[in-house]
């Protein structure tokens, strides 16, 4: 069989939709023609257009499709993928330009779908993508743009949609080598939106997107936000539940049709899709090819003015869609495809300008100066809904009604107060802060040079990981930790704590320790605590999994790190039982064992039980609980996180370093950076583990204790600059780094030698060991490219995750002591 290899990034059949009745061909304008130069030294400069052009000649690049496996060629992905898709497109255009309500209704989805694929499988379109990802051969290329197609179905198909035409005026509308052109007024043409090749995303508020559907008719998708306010302050910010990938539910019969343009009308929708292409345009008429002559000295945002829908049709969009279903239940989707109220979770806008000590209007809890000042909506949180560390603080609040832990004289009462009721009322509140559709990415910070953000990636049992964050505090000014709180929110009926209560007493324990313990870090903003966004991101979900699957045999799981965590809950399990199973359970382990042997036992274990923090005793207890052990985010996760938040990445747990390792391309001994990699191996470090508040803000003013911090901010950012590039800066952040380790010991003990006699005032002082993995190009996990693509909600986010560190705690006796003494009564 012949091979396909001219291939037509711009169909055919919707080439001949612009042609007229009585044409057959084009005037193809070339917008970079070239030129050569000849051995005599002449210039030729090739003709910018060509006519006639047929549709077989225009839109189309050799083995643009083609992929090449041991030397042999294959076009798979020209007669299959684009085969069928050309197929259901050209009924689905058709439908869509007719509007015929009977066709579209089989063929709505599918016209996204196309519309979504022409904008990624152009030149332009295919650029765009191979500049999310260090390095993509051609192979891999054409994958990921098959893994991140209908990345904007839900979106376009949720917008305000409005079908122009121009079968009353003498010009028509052109067709480019780009044929789905987005547009945003606050993004002119030379703006770092618009930098090839790029186009302002999609989520955008004030984005428009162009597609015209033939000659006479172009099809306008206008998010409802920009649609109902052409004057929004922020054009710039996240339209709400920005999140692409999921369901949703729409009309397909409100199309807004009634628009008939002028000759001056269509001329500005020309200009803005010749703007926007790559390199050609076609017209059955050549003077249509200069749009821009007849329009003059006209500004960016009055030409973009054409696209606005009609004030008096906008009533069509909005609102709620309730379904009734057979079984008596019901549910809806409101305008912006949300399944649940979240009126309660919005903020009400400030009603003056921020000054610049002013606490941040997006809820960091920071002065205005140092968070969203000066910088742009792709840089700053959504300040419109609760932030995180807001909803934390309501959460933390309600937790202390529910428990009445001020009126509490210790741990001990809350511990074996616990009711079932309790259990349901605090999972409650979890459930009405984060509701399923809440948009995590978009309330993460963004990366800041100016700050040093870490993201723990580990174990999340809470009676471990705070051994980690409150070390980390002095390495770092904001600590990034996923909440080991569950969402009854997304979990089924047999492990939701709404409706099996009993079974989450002891994860209930120890989250709410947790959350009492790093509440006032919290609450100053260094500690963000974030809910799972794989619990609100589905799609994001699914593409994780299957990562993770792929992989999962690539480093074998070393359970030694694990075991002594699971026989400290097997031996929490036996504690638990009740005193009349304690004897029936020894015995059946071990049936020589005296009746005093056994006794002394049970009484052990009872001692034990009381003295646990994590044991409820009280008079809801059951026999079973569950148990929840989740080393979190995983590797494909924790990369996105710190890429999308600008943050390093540390982890205490070896199967993750050796994730991290694995990924990361090995530094040769030439490399500069090789120096910094073998200092920072197995570095041993005198520190303090900061659990109060005021311990902490002291340190901030001491700058022998902030060194270290400063050292890794330095390293970030020249990295991310790309100065470290030499022997002379790999060798002074190594000084560096060593002088900011010696202050640091001092330090610390020069402060507990002052307070010898004070134990409140003494820093509880620990050694850990610092191992770094050090490259400027980061991780080679392509997945991790295209979950930023698709998930990030913004495209300021990192190139890479340069810095990762692996924290140890040589001595890790004493851990359970230091928690039953803080809280176990």
């Amino acid at each position: 069989m012949q091979l396909s290899r001219d291939n037509h990034y711009v169909p055919i059949w919707y080439q001949k939709r612009f042609l007229s009745s009585d044409t057959s061909a084009f005037y193809y304008l070339n917008l970079n023609p070239g030129q050569k130069k000849l051995p005599d030294g002449r210039v030729i400069h090739f003709e910018a257009i060509k006519w006639p052009f047929h549709p077989k000649q225009c839109f189309y690049q050799t083995d643009l499709y083609t992929t090449a496996f041991f030397g042999f060629l294959n076009d798979e992905i020209e007669r299959y993928l684009f085969g069928e898709v050309d197929n259901n497109g050209a009924i689905a255009v058709a439908a869509m330009a007719d509007q015929d309500i009977s066709l579209l209704h089989e063929y709505h989805k599918r016209f996204f779908e196309y519309m979504d694929i022409q904008k990624l499988r152009t030149p332009k379109g295919l650029e765009w993508i191979k500049s999310k990802y260090p390095k993509l051969n051609h192979n891999e290329l054409l994958l990921e743009m098959q893994r991140v197609r209908m990345l904007n179905c839900t979106l376009w198909a949720e917008s305000v949609k409005e079908i122009v035409s121009a079968k009353s005026a003498s010009i028509k509308f052109l067709i480019s080598d780009h044929p789905v052109t987005t547009y945003n007024y606050a993004c002119n043409p030379v703006s770092a939106e618009c930098a090839f090749p790029n186009d302002p995303r999609i989520e955008m508020k004030s984005t428009q997107t162009i597609f015209p559907l033939d000659r006479d008719r172009c099809l306008i998708l206008t998010n409802l936000d920009y649609a109902r306010n052409p004057n929004l302050k922020d054009p710039k910010a996240n339209r709400p539940n920005a999140n692409p990938g999921r369901d949703t539910l729409i009309r397909i019969d409100n199309t807004i049709c009634t628009r008939e343009l002028s000759d001056e009308e269509v001329v500005r929708i020309n200009c803005i899709i010749k703007c926007r292409a790559k390199r050609f345009v076609a017209a059955g008429n050549k003077d249509w090819l200069y749009p821009e002559k007849s329009l003059g000295e006209i500004s960016w945002k009055e030409c973009g003015k054409v696209l606005r829908p009609p004030e008096n049709e906008i009533h069509h969009y909005g609102g709620e869609i309730y379904i009734g279903y057979e079984d008596g239940s019901s549910s809806f989707h409101d305008a912006y495809g949300r399944t649940q109220d979240v009126g309660h979770l919005q903020k009400e806008k400030p009603k003056k300008k921020s000054g610049a000590n002013d606490y941040c209007p997006c809820g960091s809890g920071k002065k205005f100066k140092k968070c969203c000042r000066g910088r742009s909506p792709e840089e700053c949180p959504d300040s419109s809904v609760l932030s995180i560390r807001e909803r934390n603080i309501i959460l933390f609040n309600a937790i202390s009604d529910i428990l009445k832990l001020g009126s509490c004289s210790d741990w001990k009462d809350i511990r074996d107060g616990l009711t079932n009721d309790q259990i349901i009322k605090i999972h409650e509140v979890v459930a009405a802060l984060w509701p399923k559709e809440s948009e995590i990415m978009a309330l993460m910070p963004r990366p800041d040079s100016r700050i040093v953000r870490a993201l723990f990636s580990g174990d999340l049992d809470p009676q471990y990981i705070s051994r980690n964050i409150n070390t980390f505090l002095l390495f770092a000014d904001e600590i990034l930790v996923q909440s080991p709180f569950p969402n009854p929110n997304v979990l089924h009926d047999d492990f939701n704590p709404l409706k099996k209560p009993e079974l989450y007493r002891q994860e209930t324990l120890k989250n709410v320790m947790f959350l009492m313990s790093i509440m006032p870090f919290v609450e100053l903003g260094v500690i963000v605590l974030f809910p799972d966004p794989l619990l609100h991101y589905p799609k994001l979900r699914e593409e994780v999994w299957e990562e993770a699957e792929k992989r999962k045999n690539d480093i074998p799981i070393d359970m030694k790190s694990a075991e002594a965590k699971m026989l400290e809950q097997y031996k929490r399990s036996i504690y638990s039982l009740p005193d009349d199973m304690l004897g029936e359970y020894f015995r059946s382990a071990s049936s020589e064992l005296s009746k005093e042997e056994l006794s002394n036992l049970v009484e052990y274990a009872k001692y034990m039980r009381k003295r646990d923090p994590f044991i409820s005793t009280g008079e809801d207890c059951s026999e079973s609980q569950l148990l929840i052990s989740h080393m979190a985010p995983n590797f494909e996760m924790s990369m996105f996180i710190a890429q999308s938040t600008g943050s390093i990445l540390f982890t205490d747990e070896p199967h993750r370093w050796k994730e991290i390792n694995n990924y990361i391309p090995a530094l040769t001994p030439n490399d500069p950076l090789s120096i910094v990699s073998e200092y920072l191996q197995d570095l041993e470090i005198d520190t303090a583990y900061l659990y109060d508040p005021n311990e902490y803000l002291r340190s901030k003013q001491t700058s022998e204790m902030q060194g270290i911090k400063s050292s890794i901010k330095a390293l970030m950012n020249r990295l991310q600059s790309g100065t470290c590039t030499s022997k002379s800066d790999a060798d002074g952040f190594v000084d560096e780094m060593e002088k900011a380790r010696i202050s640091l010991s001092k330090a610390v003990n020069r402060h507990n030698s002052k307070y010898i006699g004070n134990i409140e005032q003494r820093l509880n002082t620990m050694k850990v060991r610092l191992s770094c993995s050090v490259c400027l190009q980061g991780h080679e996990a392509n997945s991790v490219y295209r979950l930023l693509m698709m998930y990030a909600g913004h495209s300021k986010y990192l190139t890479s995750v340069p810095v990762s560190l692996f924290l140890q705690h040589p001595d890790e006796n004493g851990l359970f002591e230091q928690l039953s003494r803080s809280g176990g009564g």
